[in-house]
């Protein structure tokens, strides 16, 4: 069986050799599981924990100092006395 006329390529065409053209592509990423996620939150979780442990700690230390002082009320400054009458 002869291919159709119109497929036929006529011999006046110029030939060129076929070069392939090789494209490098990087290698994919690997998937991320969930053990992987999981971890990841894990770590910010404690991140978070941390950073509000610094804050909690500095912010009661800050109180306890400004407390020591001197005295706060008007009852502290009377020695816990509640009787404003007795002076």
């Amino acid at each position: 069986m002869q291919p159709s006329p119109s497929l036929q390529v006529p011999p006046d065409t110029p030939t060129f050799p076929i070069t392939e053209e090789v494209i490098e592509v990087e290698p994919f990423t690997p998937e991320i599981g969930v053990g992987d996620v999981v971890l990841g939150t894990v770590e910010l979780i404690a991140v978070v924990l941390f950073a509000a442990l610094c804050a909690g700690l500095l912010a009661g230390g800050l109180y306890i100092w400004w407390r020591q002082r001197g005295a706060v009320t008007e009852i502290e400054a009377r020695g816990h006395t509640h009787n404003y009458f007795r002076d």
